[in-house]
């Protein structure tokens, strides 16, 4: 019996536009020899300077649809509107951010990364995987890596540093239920967005903080103040320990 292979649409190889790996290499795509190699065979990419210029001139007010396609002609490519629809629709470019009114009505309007996004995918359609083996030895190295969910957030929030030997996820759950800062939730939103049971891991993160709130911070709030209103004096700290930490609080600050 024959196993009819699935057939991957062109569009279908090109990372999805949201992703980490598409971002770093959309960013470093123009500083790539296979990239630099393919303009001076004459196909219309931008540059790395262009794409910055373009990028400065429409950092406050993002671009509008006349806008792209007039950079777009302008480097020689023409982009038709359906297309470039398609392109949304199949995750390819990001959608707009915003609407404002003008002369013409009502208007969409894009980051003004749009036409790096759209160069990326040009580049993608117009250049075969031959003659582009380092994004697609990077690409074949990294589609098919999984890492927790624990990691992938983690890299997601801030760096601490922690003498505890707990990693920074820790540091910051424990702000965030004893502090109510939300660096974690937002870390889980922001890295899990693709995930079906991403609600499930902000729901069990919610509950955590419910049982918090309602079972521990009482006792918590009582051991903190209890800490913050009883005093002893620093000539009395073992010597062992480090007290620069101490004598530079009790000074504000100021190191003689």
């Amino acid at each position: 019996m024959k196993v009819r292979k699935t057939k991957i649409s062109k569009s279908g190889e090109i990372l999805k536009f949201n992703s980490a790996v598409r971002e770093n290499i959309m960013e470093h795509l123009p500083e790539m020899p296979e990239y630099i190699q393919a303009i001076e065979r004459g196909l219309p990419f931008f540059t790395k300077g262009e794409l910055e210029a373009i990028e400065s001139k429409y950092s406050d007010d993002g671009m509008t649809w006349d806008e792209i396609e007039l950079e777009m002609s302008g480097k020689g490519i023409i982009l038709k509107y359906s297309t470039f629809r398609k392109y949304i629709q199949d995750g390819l470019i990001p959608k707009a951010n915003r609407y404002k009114s003008t002369t013409k009505g009502r208007v969409a309007i894009y980051e003004s990364n749009i036409i790096r996004n759209l160069n990326f995918v040009y580049f993608f359609y117009k250049v075969s995987p031959t003659n582009r083996p380092i994004i697609e030895c990077f690409m074949d190295i990294v589609k098919n890596q999984d890492i927790t969910y624990w990691d992938a957030v983690e890299s997601n929030v801030d760096s601490i540093e922690s003498s505890s030997g707990y990693t920074n996820l820790y540091v910051h759950l424990a702000k965030e239920i004893v502090i109510g800062y939300d660096d974690v939730s937002q870390s889980i939103q922001d890295t899990l967005t693709t995930q079906s049971d991403m609600e499930h891991v902000l729901t069990m993160l919610i509950g955590i903080k419910s049982k918090f709130e309602k079972y521990v911070s009482k006792d918590f709030k009582l051991f903190t103040d209890y800490l913050e209103t009883h005093k002893i004096l620093v000539s009395d700290i073992p010597e062992h320990l480090n007290n620069r930490q101490t004598i530079e609080k009790m000074s504000g600050g100021v190191q003689s």
